[in-house]
């Protein structure tokens, strides 16, 4: 049997709460912002494009995601995400 390498979990490197916002501030103008915006709150690339007007309440302020897109080579594909359907809220400044 091969005994599995050892696991050595580094640092992450992040940006402090004034680089995010510096960040925010230059990305403004771009069409992408919203997407951009999401990412910045945990949602992984896939999950944002795969987000749907369905998917957001804007009363309750929340954001549900239940499905992702990824862009294989061969071209895009929708499946669930990879922990089911979540529920975002957006109460965030």
């Amino acid at each position: 049997m091969v005994a599995p390498p050892e696991y050595a979990p580094e640092e992450r490197d992040t940006w402090s709460e004034a680089e995010v916002r510096a960040f925010l501030t230059a990305a403004a103008p771009d069409r992408l912002h919203p997407g951009w915006r999401l990412s910045l709150y945990g949602l992984r690339r896939g999950e944002v494009l795969g987000l749907r007007w369905a998917d957001i309440d804007l009363k309750a302020r929340t954001l549900a995601f239940g499905h992702a897109i990824s862009l294989p080579d061969a071209g895009s594909r929708t499946s669930g995400s990879e922990c089911g359907h979540s529920v975002a809220d957006q109460d965030r400044s």
